[in-house]
C-alpha cells in the first residue's frame, strides 16, 4: 500500500492556494482509505465464506459465521441490496482498482445496490495551475493499452457500487458512467506517481530544517493508527507509536523529500501485502480505528503527547512489577489506544482508593515511575449492544499513558489574555457610570471649561472595579484550596473578558491529576459556590447602601442598564425588594438604568460569572462537576444538550443581553475539551456531595434564567 503525510514548508504560494491544495490531498487520502477498507472488507467476506464451506461447524458457529458475512456486505452495499455473494480476490495496493488476473477467477460481488453514497462523497476537482514540472511529466505518459483498458474497466464494473463511486471521486468524476474516462484517469495518476518516485530517487534528499521537520511529524501524527503502523514497519520498527523515531529513520534513508514544487515535505512509503494475515491485521486495525476516535474524544489530547507515550518496555514493566493477583489481576494483555495502552482486569481489593494507593506505592519502586501514569477509570471504549444487555458496559479498566499531561499553553497568549480581561473589567467599572446622565453632564462641563481633572472618574469607579475582583480571587483561592489540600496541581487561571459584564471568569487548569471524583468535585464547587456567596453579600450590602443613601448622594453612583439587570431572575428579584417592587419594570429619566451602589454591580458581575461557570459544558467547574457525578461518557451527553439549550435560548430571545450566547462561544473556543484523568474514576461521589451539586444548580438557574 502507498500511504503518505505532508507538512507545509515554505514557499511562494498564497495561503489561500496552499489551503487548497491541502484540501484536495486531504480528499484524496480519504478516499483512498475508503477503498482500501472496501478492499480489505471484500477479503474478509472472502475469508468468511470459505470458512462457512469447511467441516465440523456447529450450528450456532455457522450462524454468527453467516450475520458477520451479512454485515459486512452491508457495509459494501447498503441495508437494502440484493443478491450479495463474494468469492475470493485479488488485491492489489498498488492500484486504484482491482485488476483481473488469469489465474484467478473475476470478482463476484453486487453490483447494484439500493443505497446511492454520490451525494455523500466529495469530487476532486482538477488541478489548476499545475507546476511546469508537472506538465512536463504528463506528458512523458504512455496511453493506456486497448487491452488494459478493457481487462480493467470489466474489473471496474465487477466491484461494489460503494467501490465504483469511492473510484470515480478519486479520479475527479461526480458519478460512474464515463467508465472509459475513469480509467483512463486512474492509469495517469499512476504513472504520474511512478514518474514522481522515479525522478525523487534521482535527487539527492537535503536534511529538512527544523520547521519542516516538526510539520512532517504534525502529518505522520494525523494519520490513522493503522497507516502509521505500516509506515513504521516499512522502516524497520515495531510499530509507529515514537513518531519521532519514525520521522527520523525515514529522513535518514532518505524518504522525507520534498515535491518537484519545494512546497512542502513529504514522505511516501511502500508495502506489499502479501498474505492474507497480513491484510487481517490491517482489517482488524481499520475496525479498532473508529473506536480510537472515540477514545480519542474521552480523554484530552494532553494524554497523547507524542514524546510522552509509554513504550512496550514501559508497559511490560507496568504489568510485570506494578499490577498482581492481589492487587488488579488483568484478564488480558495491554491494549493499545491512542496515547498509551488499556489494561482489562479484575480489582482484588477493598474499593478504587486502595487500589491506586497501592498501585501507586509499587509504581514508585519501579524505573518508570517517571515516564508513566495510571488512571483506574471505567472503560472508554464504545460499548456495544451485548454489553448492555449483559449489564458488562462501563467496566473498570487500567489506562496507561505518559507522566506528563501538563496543558501545553504559552505564557505570554495567558498573559495577554488575562490583560485584556482585566482591561474590559476596567472598561466595564469606568462604562457604568456614563449610564449616569448627571455625570455625563458633570464630565461635559469640566471638559469644555479646560480643567482637566479626571480623577473623580477613577474614584468613583474603583470600587466597582476592586470589589469585582474580589470576588473573582476568592473564587481562584477556593480552587487552590482544593488543590493544596488534595495534593495536586492547578495552574494559573486565564482571566477571560465579557462584553455585557467586563468579566466572563476565568479558565484555570489541572496541571496534575486529582486522587479521585471526590476531590475532582471539591475542586469544581469550591470556586464557583465561593464567588457566589461573596457575589450575593457584595449584592446585598450594595443595595442595601444604596436604599438608605440621599437623593444627592445616589445621583453620583454608577448605573446598569434594566434589560442587564433583568437577564438574572436572581438579581433583578433582589433589586425589587430591597429597591422597591416594580422598579425593573419602569423607564426611569436616565434612558431606562438603574443608580446602584458600586457594590451592587460588583455583585451582580460575580452572580453571572459564578453562574455561568457551574454549567456543566466541556472542561469548566460545571463540566467538571457533572463528569465527577454522571461520568465521562454521560458527562459528554450533558455538555452537548446544555449546548443546544442555550444556543435555542439565545435564538429565541430569551437571552436578550447575549450573554448565554457569549459565553458559549467563549467555551467552544477554549473549554471544550474532556478533562484529564482522576487516578480514580470508579468510586462514586458521596450523596453530600450530590446535594451540594443540586443546590448549586438550582442557584446557578435562578440567576441566569430572566426575569419573566
Amino acid at each position: 500500500a502507498a500511504a503518505a503525510a505532508a507538512a507545509s514548508a515554505a514557499g511562494a504560494k498564497s495561503p489561500t492556494d496552499l489551503a487548497a491544495e491541502f484540501k484536495l490531498q486531504a480528499e484524496r487520502v480519504r478516499l483512498e482509505a475508503q477503498m482500501m477498507d472496501a478492499k480489505l472488507t471484500i477479503e474478509k467476506i472472502s475469508k468468511l465464506e470459505t470458512k462457512l464451506d469447511g467441516n465440523g461447524l456447529k450450528a450456532e458457529e455457522e450462524r454468527d459465521i453467516r450475520n458477520q458475512i451479512a454485515a459486512f456486505k452491508t457495509k459494501l452495499d447498503g441495508p437494502n441490496a440484493e443478491n450479495t455473494a463474494s468469492s475470493e480476490a485479488s488485491v492489489s495496493a498498488s492500484t486504484a482498482i482491482p485488476t483481473s488476473s488469469p489465474s484467478s477467477e473475476p470478482m463476484q460481488v453486487a453490483t447494484a445496490s439500493d443505497e446511492d453514497i454520490s451525494s455523500l462523497i466529495s469530487v476532486n476537482e482538477p488541478e489548476k495551475n499545475k507546476s511546469a514540472a508537472t506538465i512536463e511529466m504528463e506528458k512523458k505518459i504512455p496511453p493506456i493499452s486497448e487491452k488494459e483498458l478493457k481487462e480493467r474497466s470489466e474489473a471496474f464494473l465487477k466491484t461494489p457500487k460503494v467501490l465504483q463511486q469511492m473510484t470515480a471521486a478519486a479520479a475527479g468524476f461526480k458519478d460512474t458512467t464515463n467508465v472509459t474516462g475513469i480509467i483512463k484517469q486512474m492509469h495517469k495518476d499512476e504513472q504520474m506517481e511512478i514518474l514522481k518516485k522515479e525522478a525523487r530517487d534521482g535527487k539527492k534528499a537535503e536534511p529538512l530544517d527544523e520547521k519542516a521537520f516538526e510539520q512532517a511529524l504534525d502529518g505522520y501524527m494525523n494519520l490513522p493508527l493503522p497507516i502509521q503502523d505500516m509506515i513504521a514497519r516499512s522502516a524497520g520498527l515495531e510499530n509507529g507509536r515514537n513518531a519521532s523515531d519514525v520521522i527520523s529513520k525515514l529522513e535518514k534513508e532518505g524518504r522525507l523529500i520534498p515535491n518537484e514544487d519545494g512546497m512542502q515535505a513529504g514522505f511516501e512509503v511502500s508495502t506489499d501485502i502479501v498474505d492474507s494475515s497480513e491484510i487481517d491485521i490491517i482489517f482488524n486495525d481499520l475496525e479498532k480505528q473508529e473506536k480510537d476516535k472515540y477514545i480519542e474524544n474521552m480523554l484530552p489530547s494532553e494524554t497523547r503527547k507524542v514524546d510522552a507515550i509509554p513504550t512496550e518496555e514501559d508497559i511490560d514493566v507496568f504489568f510485570t512489577q506494578v499490577l498482581s493477583n492481589k492487587s488488579f489481576n488483568p484478564t488480558d494483555k495491554p491494549a493499545n489506544i491512542p496515547g498509551g495502552f488499556l489494561i482489562r482486569g479484575e480489582n482484588r481489593l477493598k474499593d478504587g482508593y486502595e487500589l491506586v494507593e497501592t498501585l501507586d506505592k509499587k509504581l514508585a519502586a519501579t524505573n518508570i515511575s517517571d515516564k508513566v501514569q495510571f488512571y483506574y477509570i471505567k472503560d472508554p471504549n464504545p460499548s456495544t449492544e451485548e454489553e448492555f444487555q449483559n449489564y458488562m458496559n462501563d467496566l473498570p479498566v487500567i489506562v496507561v499513558t505518559g507522566r506528563d499531561i501538563e496543558p501545553e499553553t504559552k505564557f505570554l497568549t495567558k498573559a495577554t489574555i488575562s490583560l485584556i480581561g482585566i482591561i474590559f473589567v476596567a472598561s466595564f467599572s469606568v462604562g457604568a457610570l456614563s449610564f449616569n446622565e448627571v455625570l455625563v453632564d458633570r464630565l461635559d462641563a469640566e471638559v469644555q471649561a479646560g480643567t482637566g481633572d479626571l480623577s473623580w472618574i477613577q474614584a468613583l469607579s474603583a470600587p466597582t472595579f476592586f470589589a469585582i475582583c474580589i470576588t473573582q480571587l476568592v473564587h481562584e483561592a477556593s480552587h487552590q484550596a482544593v488543590a493544596f489540600k488534595d495534593k495536586f496541581k492547578a495552574g494559573l487561571p486565564t482571566i477571560v473578558p465579557s462584553l455585557q459584564t467586563g468579566l466572563s471568569g476565568a479558565v484555570t487548569p489541572l496541571m496534575s491529576s486529582p486522587p479521585n471524583l471526590k476531590s475532582l468535585f471539591d475542586f469544581a464547587v469550591a470556586g464557583p459556590l465561593s464567588g457566589l456567596i461573596i457575589s450575593l453579600f457584595f449584592m446585598y450590602s450594595g443595595l442595601e447602601l444604596t436604599a438608605f443613601m440621599s437623593p444627592e448622594a445616589q445621583s453620583q453612583l454608577p448605573s446598569l442598564p434594566l434589560q442587564l439587570l433583568r437577564s438574572s431572575a436572581l438579581a433583578g428579584g433582589m433589586v425589587e425588594w430591597l429597591l422597591g417592587e416594580g422598579i425593573l419594570a419602569q423607564t426611569p429619566t436616565a434612558g431606562g438604568t438603574a443608580l446602584l451602589h458600586p457594590f451592587a454591580i460588583a455583585g451582580f458581575v460575580g452572580l453571572i460569572s459564578n453562574a455561568l461557570a457551574l454549567l456543566p459544558i466541556g472542561n469548566t467547574d460545571g463540566g467538571r462537576i457533572s463528569q465527577s457525578l454522571f461520568g465521562r461518557k454521560w458527562a459528554r451527553v450533558v455538555s452537548g444538550l446544555s449546548l443546544l439549550i442555550l444556543v435555542l435560548s439565545g435564538v429565541f430571545g430569551l437571552d436578550e443581553s447575549n450573554i448565554l450566547l457569549s459565553y458559549v462561544l467563549i467555551v467552544t473556543i477554549w473549554q471544550r475539551n474532556p478533562e484529564i484523568p482522576c487516578k480514580n474514576e470508579v468510586d462514586d461521589v458521596d450523596f453530600g456531595r450530590v446535594s451540594v451539586a443540586i443546590a448549586a444548580a438550582m442557584l446557578a438557574a435562578l440567576t441566569l434564567i430572566p426575569l419573566p
